[in-house]
C-alpha cells in the first residue's frame, strides 16, 4: 500500500559426396594404396572456414547513420553521424568482428578513440587496425548499445544531436535513442587449414570436438536479483526463532480468504513498445482511468495487448526498462485501453535487476513486487516449491505488535508502515509482540517435521518446503481478516490462472469451505516463527544456509544508472479500500 494510505557462433556443415561404383579390382588396389599410405603416417587436414565479412550500416533509433567522413583511410579521420544513403555509400558500410572487438570499414581501417583516450566527449576516429589497442574493442550489446571495452562508455553522436555531419564521441552510456543501434551480423574471419601428423596407425580417425559444459546461468527475468538478496538468501543455521502467535484464521473470522493473493503486475518486457505511465488519482478508491496528462511518472515497455482495468486492488507493479536492467516500481497499476498509456499513483525508487532488489512499490513496507512474488511456472506439479522468500500481507490490526511511533512500527528490511499503523497495528486483542512488524522474516522451525503436520495437498507441501528453507517477508496489511501471498499477474501470464489449470481449483479460498488446500495453509500459518535476527549482517538469521546458494547473475558489461524516482502527483488523504472491502479510515500524517 501506499504511503501514507496502507495498502553467436554460426553453425559448420560438412557436405557430402557421393561415390560412384568402381570394379572390385580398383577397390583391391585403392585397399593396398590406402594401407601403403596408413603406414607411414595420417595427414588430416582441418576444414578450412570460409572469410565471412558482413558489410552493412550502423544505423541508430534516432534515424542516423554512422560514416567516415569522405570514405577516408587517412589516420585519427573523422567518425561522424548522416542521413542513411544507399547500401553502395562505402563511408556507410561498416563490419564488426567477434575475434578481436574491431569495427572496420571496407578498407580495413578500425574505429578507435582519439589518442585511446576513455573520457566523455573522446572523440571516435579511424585508425589502423591494431588488435592490442584496448581503444579499439567494441561491445555490441543486445539492446543496441555499442560499448567501448577500454573505457566503459558508448558510442554516441556528440550531446545525442541528430543533426548530420555532428562527430562521434564516447558517452556515459543511457537509454537515448541516438546511442541505441542496429548493426549487420558479427563477421568471422578466415581459419587457415591446419595439418596434423598423427602416429603410425591403420585407423584414420576423424578430429573431435571437446565440448566445456558452461556453469550453472540463471535468468535475471525468471529469478531476479542477487545471490545474496533478502529474496534468494535461504533461512541460515543461526536463525533465532521466536513466536508469531498466529491463529489458524485471522481475526478469528469464518469469512477470511486463507489463502487470499495479492496480484502484482510484473511485466518484463524490455523489447516491447515504450509507452507512458500517467499519473492517476484514482488512488484506492476513484476511477484509475482518469489521468493528469501533464504528469508523467515513468515510460517503460508494455506489450500493447496488456490490459490491466481499474479496480481497487494494490496492484503493486514492477516494470523492466529498455535497458534490461532497471526495476522501475508504481502503486497502484491500470491499463485501461490496450496500446494506450498505463496509469498509476505513485513511482518508487528504481532497483537494479542484478542488485539487492530489497525496495519497491509494496507501500505498507516500501519492499519489492518484484522479489519474492510466486511466479509463473513456479508451484507446478512436480515441483519442489519456490526457491526464494515469499511475500505475505497480514491482518495487521490483529496479527502486527501495537507501536507508538512510525519507526517502531516496521523492521528491516522494510523501509516505512502503513500511515495510520499508530493505533491500528495490534489494536485487535491489544497484540504486544514486538517481533511482529512489517518487514518481518517469518519462517517454519527447522525443529518442525514437515512429514507430521498432516499437509493432504501437493500446494501445501510445496509452500511448506518453501517456509522452512527461505521464509516469508511480511509486506502489507490485509487490512481486513485475511492471509494473502503475493503472484504474478502480467503478461507472461497469470498465477491463479495457472494454479487453476494445473489443481483444478482457485488459490484464494475462503476459510468457511471445507477445502483442503485452505486447511493445509491454516496448519502453516500457526507453525510459523518470526526470524528475529534477520538483519543486514545475518540475512535469513547467518550461519550456514539451508539450501545452496543461487549461481550468481552474470552482469552485462555496462551499469546503466537508473533513472530517478518521480513523487505522487498529489496526496492521498485516506486509507486504500482493499479487496476486502473494509470502509477507508482517514489518513495518518
Amino acid at each position: 500500500m501506499l504511503d501514507g494510505t496502507g495498502h553467436s557462433r554460426g553453425e559448420f556443415t560438412m557436405g557430402t559426396t557421393r561415390a560412384r561404383s568402381r570394379p572390385a579390382r580398383w577397390l583391391a588396389a585403392l585397399g593396398v594404396l590406402v594401407a601403403t599410405v596408413l603406414a607411414f603416417s595420417t595427414v588430416v587436414a582441418a576444414p578450412q572456414a570460409e572469410a565471412a565479412t558482413v558489410l552493412g550500416q550502423f544505423r541508430n533509433a534516432a534515424g542516423r547513420c554512422l560514416e567516415n567522413l569522405n570514405n577516408a583511410t587517412t589516420a585519427n579521420n573523422k567518425i561522424q553521424i548522416a542521413a542513411c544513403g544507399a547500401a553502395t555509400n562505402q563511408a556507410q558500410q561498416f563490419s564488426r568482428w567477434a575475434n578481436d572487438e574491431a569495427i572496420k570499414t571496407p578498407a580495413n581501417r578500425c574505429l578507435g578513440t582519439l589518442n585511446n583516450g576513455t573520457a566523455a566527449g573522446t572523440s571516435v576516429v579511424l585508425q589502423t587496425c591494431a588488435p592490442t589497442n584496448n581503444s579499439q574493442h567494441w561491445v555490441v550489446r543486445t539492446d543496441g548499445l555499442i560499448v567501448n571495452r577500454q573505457a566503459v562508455r558508448c558510442l554516441a553522436p556528440l550531446n545525442n544531436s541528430t543533426t548530420a555531419g555532428t562527430r562521434m564521441v564516447l558517452a556515459t552510456c543511457t537509454t537515448a535513442t541516438a546511442m541505441r543501434w542496429t548493426v549487420p551480423a558479427a563477421s568471422t574471419p578466415t581459419v587457415p587449414p591446419t595439418t596434423t601428423t598423427r602416429p603410425t596407425t591403420t585407423t584414420t580417425v576423424p578430429p573431435t570436438t571437446t565440448t566445456t559444459t558452461p556453469p550453472p546461468a540463471r535468468d535475471p527475468l525468471r529469478q531476479p536479483f542477487a545471490s545474496s538478496s533478502i529474496w534468494n538468501m535461504p533461512i541460515g543455521s543461526g536463525a533465532t526463532y521466536v513466536p508469531a502467535n498466529l491463529p489458524a484464521l485471522p481475526g478469528g473470522s469464518t469469512g477470511a480468504r486463507v489463502p487470499q493473493v495479492d496480484d502484482e503486475p510484473l511485466v518484463l518486457t524490455p523489447t516491447a513498445p515504450l509507452t507512458p505511465i500517467l499519473a492517476s488519482p484514482g488512488g484506492w478508491g476513484g476511477n484509475r482511468c482518469v489521468t493528469d496528462p501533464a504528469t508523467t511518472l515513468a515510460t517503460v515497455p508494455i506489450p500493447a495487448n496488456y490490459v490491466l482495468p481499474s479496480d481497487n486492488k494494490n496492484q503493486s507493479a514492477a516494470f523492466l526498462a529498455a535497458d534490461g536492467r532497471t526495476v522501475v516500481q508504481t502503486q497502484p497499476l491500470a491499463r485501461c485501453a490496450a496500446g494506450g498509456p498505463a496509469t498509476s499513483y505513485v513511482r518508487y525508487p528504481d532497483q537494479d535487476i542484478y542488485g539487492p532488489g530489497i525496495q519497491g512499490s509494496h507501500g505498507g513496507s516500501g519492499m519489492s513486487a518484484l522479489g519474492g512474488s510466486i511466479r509463473i511456472g513456479e508451484l507446478r506439479p512436480g515441483s519442489q516449491g519456490p526457491r526464494h522468500a515469499l511475500k505475505i500481507n497480514l491482518y495487521a490490526r490483529g496479527e502486527l505488535g501495537q507501536c507508538a511511533s512510525r519507526p517502531e512500527c516496521f523492521r528491516w528490511p522494510a523501509v516505512k508502515s502503513d500511515s495510520y499503523a499508530v493505533g491500528w497495528y495490534g489494536s485487535v486483542g491489544n497484540n504486544t509482540n514486538t517481533a511482529m512488524r512489517m518487514g518481518s522474516l517469518l519462517a517454519i522451525p527447522p525443529s518442525v517435521n514437515i512429514g507430521s503436520l498432516g499437509l493432504t495437498t501437493e500446494p501445501g507441501r510445496q509452500i511448506a518446503w518453501t517456509l522452512q528453507n527461505y521464509g516469508a517477508y511480511v509486506v502489507d496489511d490485509t487490512y481486513g481478516p485475511s492471509f494473502a501471498f503475493n503472484a504474478e499477474n502480467g503478461p507472461a501470464g497469470n498465477m491463479r490462472t495457472q494454479f487453476r489449470a494445473d489443481y483444478g481449483q482457485d488459490f484464494e479460498v475462503y476459510a468457511s469451505s471445507p477445502n483442503a488446500w485452505s486447511r493445509d495453509v491454516q496448519k502453516l500459518r500457526q507453525v510459523l516463527q518470526v526470524v528475529d535476527n534477520n538483519g543486514p549482517s545475518s540475512v535469513g538469521g547467518g550461519g550456514t544456509p539451508r539450501q545452496p546458494l543461487l549461481p550468481e547473475l552474470v552482469e552485462p558489461l555496462v551499469s546503466i544508472p537508473p533513472t530517478l524516482p518521480t513523487p505522487p502527483a498529489t496526496t492521498q488523504t485516506s486509507a486504500p479500500v482493499p479487496a476486502t472491502s473494509s470502509p477507508a479510515i482517514p489518513d495518518g500524517p
